[in-house]
């Protein structure tokens, strides 16, 4: 097991936010690490298998909410997955219905809605290339030190994941 890395800035959380907020400190010439607890990014964007299909739980489908959120979901459906020549987001063409309460009304949801054919997880893939993250790893503790920098002591949450540090300093 290796010791402690030094980098400028520590992000924890390998959701949508703490991915985008990585990339951009990475272009902007920061030397970045991301920290996630769990196996994999994408934090609400997950996937999972059952029976030999790929089921969408947490965030379903992205809605273009927002000057920003509209920029990166016109970057996302220009970029294909690299596991196939599939666009990562596509615009849903369907009808997706909304259940009000305590109505109990359905209602069709009107707005663009945008999935991606390969999972929600495949955007929190794509976010996460080019980053160094470190998967399975929680933040235990966090302290000032006496030079300006932060200690960050990190539990090991899957005995697979022993070789990445224990400790970041950012």
């Amino acid at each position: 097991m290796m010791g402690s890395q030094q980098f400028d800035v520590t992000v924890i959380g390998a959701g949508m936010a703490g991915l985008v907020c990585a990339q951009q400190l990475q272009q902007a010439g920061y030397s970045v690490v991301v920290v996630e607890k769990s196996r994999g990014a994408g934090g609400r964007m997950a996937t999972r298998r059952v029976s030999g299909t790929r089921v969408d739980h947490g965030l379903r489908y992205l809605e273009p909410k927002g000057k920003f959120l509209q920029q990166l979901i016109n970057y996302l459906e220009r970029k294909k997955n690299g596991l196939s020549s599939q666009h990562i987001l596509q615009l849903w063409t369907d009808k997706i219905y909304e259940l009000i309460q305590p109505q109990g009304l359905i209602l069709p949801i009107t707005k663009d809605c945008y999935i991606t054919p390969q999972g929600m997880n495949s955007v929190g893939k794509f976010l996460a290339q080019n980053l160094e993250v470190w998967f399975s790893r929680r933040v235990e503790t966090m302290q000032a030190t006496a030079d300006k920098n932060w200690h960050l002591s990190l539990e090991v949450t899957n005995n697979a994941a022993t070789e990445k540090p224990v400790e970041a300093i950012s």
